[in-house]
């Protein structure tokens, strides 16, 4: 992810409650502190692991409750986050990215 700047006005200034990024290109050296530098958002990251770009990431602000859902490992072909938003009304979010590799379930 090379638009850092863009995402940091996504999140200060504009301040969206929940940010959808596909094709993160995230990595496990890439530190949530780089994404929030501030600390006002939950970050849930699919990064892709055996090629380069892909991945998946929401960034939900720290002013809802949100649970990560997990799924089973049948669909770890798929660059799936999911979350539940708990405060006012529950309501569930699924963020599905199927890479041009994955097999069709």
């Amino acid at each position: 992810m090379n638009k850092f700047c863009e995402l940091h006005y996504l999140l200060y200034v504009v301040c969206y409650d929940c940010i959808f990024v596909t094709e993160s290109s995230l990595t496990a050296d890439t530190n949530d502190g780089v994404l929030d530098q501030q600390c006002r958002y939950t970050i849930m990251r699919n990064d892709r692991i055996n090629n380069r770009g892909g991945g998946v990431c929401v960034l939900i602000s720290r002013s809802r409750t949100a649970a990560q859902v997990t799924f089973a490992d049948i669909y770890s072909s798929l660059e799936i986050i999911a979350f539940d938003l708990l405060d006012v009304t529950p309501a569930l979010g699924i963020f599905i990215v199927r890479p041009i590799s994955a097999s069709i379930l």
